[in-house]
């Protein structure tokens, strides 16, 4: 396949691999993804990055071969290994998502990769000949367009920073759920609450995006709404009562707990003490 259409898959897959393991994509990240999206042909001379490293590219396929060592499911998993023991998660993931995409469109042309290297069988997709792609023609190009629209509604998803789990909980709009998700997370991002139902005093219909203040009881939080601070769950007994709710993750934060032991103290003491806080956060 082309060198373009290598780059729009990587950065695809790196998208759609954001939304499989819940992590919101970075611009950086996704160059990186388009990076390793041709590493894998530095084993040919003809390619882009081949021309870039002819010292490089001349004995790798030489010696190997194209679509042989660098294209290798062995490769793939030592190149992984390292980056997940160096490397932050992200450009883990960006680095194997471009890297593996390679290798897996160039599956879907006639001659395929010797993806279990040193093996020399070619590894293809799909089995049948007829349906593979040859390189420039009409079938790339009907590739790269499909890869280039779904990275659309991909971003939009991955931007959620929910994972699959947290798309499909969001997507029930139970409460309880979100809760779960907000126990298990809580202290590492700003958390917001998306949410329908009605007010349980007035009986008026609620619908919007609320910062989560904490939790409440067993299944419910406390939100910050123009009115002030509300109790939202699904009984009567809050403020608020959510009949769908999904929970979004908003920016990372860092958590700092201060602790304050004395036998007495005034509201306006504790409040001091937590002064030196309050100029780089919220208390």
């Amino acid at each position: 396949m082309l060198t373009p259409t290598h780059l729009v898959t990587g950065q695809t897959t790196y998208l759609f691999a954001s939304v499989i393991a819940g992590h919101q994509p970075i611009l950086f990240e996704a160059f990186l993804a388009a990076a390793a999206s041709v590493i894998p042909d530095l084993d040919s001379k003809q390619s882009y990055i081949g021309r870039m490293v002819l010292f490089a590219s001349g004995p790798l396929e030489s010696y190997f071969g194209h679509r042989t060592v660098t294209h290798s499911l062995v490769m793939q998993v030592f190149a992984g290994f390292l980056a997940y023991t160096v490397l932050p998660y992200g450009y883990f993931l960006a680095i194997m998502a471009g890297w593996l995409s390679h290798s897996m469109a160039d599956m879907m042309t006639p001659a395929g990769v010797c993806w279990f290297w040193p093996s020399r069988v070619r590894c293809v997709i799909p089995g049948n000949a007829r349906y593979r792609m040859d390189s420039m023609g009409k079938g790339e190009l009907w590739f790269v367009l499909i890869m280039a629209v779904s990275a659309i509604p991909l971003l939009a998803l991955a931007q959620t920073g929910k994972g699959t789990t947290g798309l499909i909980r969001s997507a029930i709009g139970n409460i309880s759920t979100a809760r779960e998700d907000y126990d298990a997370q809580k202290g590492s991002h700003v958390w917001s609450l998306d949410v329908e139902g009605r007010n349980n005093r007035t009986y008026e219909d609620v619908a919007g995006t609320y910062p989560v203040i904490g939790p409440y009881g067993e299944s419910g939080f406390i939100v910050e709404t123009p009115e002030g601070p509300r109790a939202i769950c699904r009984s009567s007994s809050c403020d608020l009562y959510s009949e769908h709710a999904g929970l979004l993750k908003g920016d990372p934060q860092q958590t700092t707990t201060s602790s304050v032991q004395v036998k007495r103290i005034t509201a306006d003491s504790l409040f001091d003490s937590f002064a030196p806080l309050l100029t780089s956060g919220n208390v």
